[in-house]
């Protein structure tokens, strides 16, 4: 919380002295996320990919968009995500007897971010659009968090990209509400030392707001 409240006030600083046709607004977006990893499957029998499943967690990001131009303008955003997945696995009794099911859960924190390009239909007050563009992942922390586990070797950075679709409703009220719905990607192999690749990638339901 402490590195996203920094990058919120770096980006509202930013914005203060820009010409007003520049900038187009500045917010918040938040919201939830399903996480999984593509693993590519090297192996006969791979229960890695078989009994692993997606992840729910919470993104927030500041942001700034520039260009108040029509149809058109970038998004610059910084905030927090969360990746992962998580292990469902039989549990066994000492007569090697099914004694139920036991979920592991991976967790990967990052600080995230990215440029994307906004393109709107902007006809009235609700406003559809389309975004995409690069994005960088920055891993600070996970769980768990023993010696060893995944986020413990994961590399400290990734690299990836966003496309997305969303819904502004624009001039109705004195800030702009939206709604984004949108796919994260790495192309960035996270255990690159590993006898297997992983790449993280998320679907994210964010709501926002503009000002």
């Amino acid at each position: 919380m402490k590195h996203f409240l920094c990058l919120l006030l770096l980006l509202a600083s930013l914005s203060l002295p820009a010409q007003a046709q520049w900038i187009r607004g500045y917010g918040l977006k938040a919201g939830l996320t399903s996480s999984d990893v593509r693993s590519p499957n090297v192996f006969n029998n791979d229960a890695f990919n078989e009994n692993r499943h997606r992840r729910t967690g919470v993104a927030a990001f500041a942001f700034v968009e520039w260009l108040d131009a029509p149809l058109f303008s970038v998004v610059t955003e910084a905030g927090y995500t969360q990746r992962g997945f998580y292990f469902e696995h039989e549990v066994r009794d000492a007569q090697n007897n099914p004694a139920g099911t036991v979920k592991t859960f991976n967790r990967f924190d990052y600080l995230s971010t990215a440029a994307l390009a906004k393109l709107r239909y902007d006809r009235g007050a609700v406003v559809p659009y389309l975004m995409g563009g690069p994005r960088l992942n920055v891993l600070v922390g996970g769980d768990p968090d023993d010696e060893g586990s995944l986020a413990d070797v994961f590399t400290p950075t990734a690299f990836g990209g966003t496309v997305g679709v969303g819904t502004e409703v624009d001039r109705l009220l004195p800030v702009s509400l939206f709604l984004e719905l949108r796919y994260s990607f790495d192309v960035t192999n996270s255990l690159p030392d590993a006898p297997r690749d992983i790449y993280n990638n998320g679907f994210d339901v964010l709501l926002g707001i503009r000002l």
